[in-house]
C-alpha cells in the first residue's frame, strides 16, 4: 500500500487515490508536488532512528524525549510506558 502511494505520488501516475491535504500543500502543480514528495525520501534514516521508530511502533509509544512524553501524558490523562504484565495481583482477604 505504501509502495503504491509512493509510486503514485512520486511519479505522478494516474490512480483513484484521493490526495491528503498535506500532500496537496507540497506544491501548486502536480510536478512540484511530485518533486517535493520524492525529496522527502531522498535521504535514508539512520539505524538509530529506525530502531526508535520500530520500538515505538511495536509498543504504540510516541517517538520523542521525556518532556514530549510528559506533555502527551498531561494533555490526554494517560500513562505512557510499559504496563505491568500479567493478571492483577490478588488482594489478601482480611477480616
Amino acid at each position: 500500500m505504501v509502495e503504491l502511494s509512493c509510486e503514485r505520488m512520486g511519479q505522478g501516475r494516474e490512480s483513484g487515490l484521493v490526495f491528503h491535504p498535506e500532500y496537496l500543500s507540497l506544491g501548486t502543480t502536480d510536478e512540484s508536488r511530485c518533486y517535493a514528495y520524492r525529496e522527502l525520501f531522498r535521504y535514508q534514516l539512520s539505524e538509530h532512528d529506525i530502531h526508535l521508530i520500530e520500538n515505538a511502533s511495536e509498543y504504540s509509544h510516541p517517538v520523542g524525549d521525556d518532556k514530549f512524553r510528559q506533555r502527551i501524558e498531561d494533555r490526554y490523562g494517560i500513562c505512557l510506558g510499559q504496563a505491568v504484565r500479567g493478571r492483577p495481583r490478588k488482594m489478601p482477604i482480611t477480616g
